[in-house]
């Protein structure tokens, strides 16, 4: 196989249709990003077209649903300065790659006497829903301090 300039591979016509596609794809995001507040921005990481609908990719599950909040938004942005037909916009989470898992949480359990002060506590509460979360809240912390 002979050593081609890169532009040779470029130029030929098979590869246009792809660079095309590329192009349409970054004005699409530039778009949509253009449209996001700055804070979002960022986390609107990708998108991509699929039989009509956009869907649109971001990095945790509280940004994905921000981005959910702006779709009427960008869809009306695609459509109006790009010229893009857009029938829905989806949001999908991407995967987090490599990252350490979180460190588990020391359960710090309060002293008895602060146990028996929370347990007090709901005798003294206006509502009996918060008397008996008292009552669950005092008898989950003694089981778990003689635990």
């Amino acid at each position: 196989m002979s050593a081609q300039p890169i532009a040779s591979f470029i130029n030929h016509r098979r590869h246009q249709s792809l660079l095309q596609r590329l192009d349409t794809h970054k004005r699409m995001l530039v778009l949509i990003r253009r449209v996001l507040p700055l804070p979002l921005r960022d986390h609107c990481r990708d998108c991509c077209r699929k039989k009509g609908a956009l869907i649109l990719f971001s990095d945790s599950p509280l940004w994905s649903s921000q981005l959910r909040f702006y779709a009427p938004a960008i869809l009306t942005a695609l459509t109006a300065e790009g010229g893009f037909n857009i029938a829905e916009i989806r949001v999908c989470r991407l995967p987090s790659l490599g990252s350490a898992p979180s460190p588990s949480r020391k359960l710090t359990i309060p002293s008895r006497s602060m146990i028996q002060l929370i347990k007090a506590s709901m005798a003294n509460s206006p509502s009996d829903e918060l008397k008996a979360a008292f009552a669950r809240l005092g008898e989950t912390l003694e089981r778990q301090s003689s635990a």
